[in-house]
């Protein structure tokens, strides 16, 4: 479920920094924020009672993240590129 959540997650990140009116963002920023929500949600779930923090879970968010971000990446490329775009 982490897998996913944080693929929605990196879509968003990646469709905001892409939006028209916005600057464009690194990509290796937008992961970078995407895994340090992933790392909070697993230290927050280390505080409450019948949870636990586990490093895999962090892991497996910044790979969703990732992946959201290099789909959404993919996505805008190729929509510009039939638009008759550069690059």
């Amino acid at each position: 479920i982490h897998l996913v959540l944080y693929m929605g997650l990196g879509a968003l990140a990646a469709g905001d920094a892409f939006g028209a009116h916005k600057r464009r963002r690194p990509l290796k920023r937008m992961l970078l924020i995407v895994t340090g929500v992933g790392l909070l949600d697993e230290l927050v779930q280390g505080w409450l009672p019948q949870r636990m923090f586990q490093w895999s879970d962090v892991f497996v968010n910044g790979i969703g993240g990732m992946i959201g971000i290099a789909l959404c990446w993919t996505a805008r490329r190729l929509t510009h590129r039939l638009r008759g775009g550069m690059g």
